[in-house]
């Protein structure tokens, strides 16, 4: 190292008062000594955060784009390794005010995974567009990734860009989307959240919810519907706004019991020709 003597002087007039332990003032010293700029690990002041702006200096990368006190450690370390790895990040920075570490994580995993495929053609590129459009929207991360779902599916940007979408509809209409539905009609409808719900459980059990997609159902009749079409029975018979869930609910098991008779009497049938 520099002059023993000399490093100590620039390093205490550089620290004297700001409360670093010993780590943080061997950290500055050793940037010191390689002529490093040692702003940046100031600015941080804890050990853990310094170490990360080191590796950046070391790595010969732009640490001031992520040597901020108020950034989080992990905040600090995605940023580095995506500078690291050649992965752009001053323009999504440029929310800061908003993004999320766990926001900035997908948004840089999701530029990482497309440069593994190749380069990238320019703003138009699918990644770059989503990021583009959806980034200044100011959602939770969890929002952010259903929106990518929905966005690689081909959802309707009438749904997908609507501020007050709420998220159950959004993966309403991305399921929808994928099983072959008008998830525009869905949309329209209005439906509420716990109806909404209905419908993706009815979708993930396969069964067609073309009568279902009333709004004037309530949830409690769309769950009657729901089950009816389950079991297989004739749900246009009691699929009737007007008609209370309890009723629905009433004439469903007398139709599951008549289907249930039905079968049995049928079995038997084919039990008696078998042993013909």
């Amino acid at each position: 190292m520099e002059n023993k003597a000399e490093i100590i002087r620039k390093a205490k007039i550089l620290t004297e008062g700001l409360g670093m332990g010993r780590y943080c003032i061997a950290i500055i010293m050793i940037a010191l000594n390689r002529n490093w700029d040692v702003t940046p690990l100031i600015e941080v002041r804890t050990f853990p955060k310094m170490k990360v702006v080191f590796e950046g200096l070391r790595a010969n990368i732009d640490v001031n784009l992520y040597a901020k006190r108020d950034y989080s450690l992990g905040k600090m370390k995605i940023i580095k390794d995506a500078l690291i790895n050649n992965i752009e990040v001053k323009d999504i920075l440029k929310t800061e005010k908003f993004i999320s570490e766990e926001s900035l994580s997908f948004i840089v995993d999701l530029r990482k995974m497309d440069k593994e495929d190749g380069p990238f053609a320019d703003e138009t590129h699918p990644v770059e567009r989503f990021i583009r459009d959806y980034l200044p929207l100011q959602v939770t991360s969890d929002r952010l990734k259903l929106l990518y779902e929905a966005y690689k599916e081909g959802v309707s940007e009438t749904i997908t860009l609507n501020k007050t979408a709420s998220n159950a509809l959004i993966a309403t209409a991305l399921m929808a989307k994928k099983r072959g539905y008008d998830f525009d009609l869905i949309a329209k409808q209005d439906f509420m959240d716990s109806q909404l719900s209905e419908l993706r459980q009815a979708m993930d059990e396969k069964v067609d919810i073309t009568l279902m997609l009333n709004r004037d159902f309530s949830s409690l009749q769309l769950r009657q519907i729901r089950l009816g079409l389950v079991n297989g029975v004739d749900v246009a018979t009691y699929a009737d706004p007007k008609m209370s869930p309890l009723d629905m609910k009433e004439m469903r098991s007398k139709l599951a019991l008549n289907a249930g008779e039905e079968l049995y009497n049928q079995s038997y049938d084919l039990a008696e020709k078998l042993l013909r």
